[in-house]
């Protein structure tokens, strides 16, 4: 049996927000893998910690943790933030069901014998 290929991503990203009363810098993590077959899982995260400059009060950080996995006919997302005591999670699902296709019966429609039709 052949081994399935996997492959990986790693991903780093930083940002930085500034006005007169805040300055905001950001960190960003992710891992993502797929496998041969298409399907994929990633895992990410970021961290967000706003500077007050009028004041010095505390603002609050976000931290951000997520996991989703696709695959070919679903996908699946959990998601939770955490901003100093305020905790949010989410969940996302999603199922793709096909219709179509080929109908076959007995084939006495095909073969012109007996048939009487579909009441």
């Amino acid at each position: 049996m052949p081994k399935k290929k996997k492959k990986y991503t790693f991903g780093v990203g930083g940002d930085l927000s500034d006005n007169e009363y805040v300055t905001t810098p950001k960190v960003s993590v992710s891992l993502s893998k797929e496998n041969s077959d298409g399907k994929k899982s990633s895992v990410y995260s970021s961290v967000e910690k706003p500077l007050n400059k009028i004041n010095k009060e505390n603002i609050n950080s976000d931290l951000t943790l997520g996991y989703s996995k696709t695959g070919k006919n679903s996908s699946f997302n959990v998601e939770g933030i955490k901003s100093g005591k305020e905790k949010n999670v989410s969940f996302n699902f999603t199922k793709k069901f096909s219709d179509g296709g080929i109908a076959r019966g007995t084939g006495a429609a095909i073969r012109g014998k007996g048939f009487k039709g579909v009441f």
